[in-house]
């Protein structure tokens, strides 16, 4: 199984590599719950942009499962205890396969399945509320880095990142994103120490999340950025967690976007310098470019 990014979906030589490997091999594709918040955030071209993105993966409705969002899985790890152990969402894989049939039949009644399948995606995750927060919250943490940061050694990142080399970036973030420092986060928010110690020893979405967040807060700061970004930039990145975390439990990620790649990456080097004993589960699978 494999996530690809939302930026996939019309792709027509990756779609059909990704359908035959699953007639053949019955390797499933995965896209997370975000990809429907992506399709959906324009007020009135919603329908028709959803549409033409899912209509060559219509072709073959079960080659296709759907991850939950973060926000729930996270949210059921500090409620219980209990790393999550799968991401994918029975519910909307079964909500998003009804609507791929729909449309592959040419049924007419597709953009009142899509409406009704994607208003909660719409109302939960409300986007121009979602890019304000993100910006405000990186925001935050980006003056917290700050003061951490050397001006010279800052100048040094910020030339190798112009270049993608995130060699020394990722070394810092190993530096400045302890377990420990997440642990403490989650006790702030009022979550059970004895949880937050669990979801910080074993890999967690939990966990994973705030390091990916701390991570892009190190590097708006060191490209010094992030008081004059728009919200909604500011908000894609936050989104490029969703498939970077997808991609890392499933083991692959396919995006043509050199960044959301470079996310992906610099995650298992974080992941794997935290968690050693899992480091070969957490580089299993590389980032790649679509065919």
């Amino acid at each position: 199984m494999t996530v690809i990014d939302n930026n996939i979906l019309r792709n027509e030589a990756e779609i059909r590599f990704r359908i035959d490997r699953f007639r053949q091999a019955g390797e499933q594709i995965a896209l997370p719950e975000i990809a429907l918040f992506e399709m959906t955030k324009h007020p009135t071209a919603w329908p028709d942009t959803t549409r033409r993105s899912l209509q060559l993966i219509a072709q073959c409705p079960d080659a296709l499962v759907m991850t939950h969002s973060t926000k729930r899985m996270g949210l059921a790890e500090e409620n219980t205890g209990e790393p999550t152990r799968s991401v994918i969402s029975e519910q909307s894989t079964a909500r998003v396969r009804a609507i791929l049939r729909d449309i592959s039949a040419g049924s007419g009644d597709e953009i009142d399945a899509l409406f009704r399948a994607v208003a909660f995606y719409r109302d939960e995750m409300d986007y121009e509320g979602h890019a304000r927060n993100s910006h405000d919250m990186l925001s935050r943490l980006a003056k917290l880095a700050e003061p951490s940061l050397h001006p010279k050694y800052v100048n040094q990142i910020s030339k190798e990142l112009a270049a993608s080399d995130r060699s020394s970036f990722r070394r810092l973030l190993v530096q400045a994103l302890p377990a420990s420092q997440h642990r403490d986060a989650m006790v702030r928010r009022s979550v059970p120490f004895w949880i937050a110690q669990r979801l910080t020893d074993v890999p967690s979405v939990s966990t994973l999340f705030a390091m990916a967040v701390g991570a892009i807060a190190f590097e708006w700061t060191i490209r010094r950025g992030v008081a004059t970004a728009r919200p909604e930039r500011v908000g894609n990145d936050i989104i490029d967690i969703e498939y970077a975390i997808a991609g890392i439990w499933i083991g692959g990620f396919v995006s043509n976007d050199t960044k959301s790649r470079a996310r992906y990456q610099d995650l298992q080097v974080l992941g794997s310098a935290i968690w050693p004993d899992h480091a070969s589960w957490l580089m299993r699978a590389d980032a790649i470019e679509p065919r």
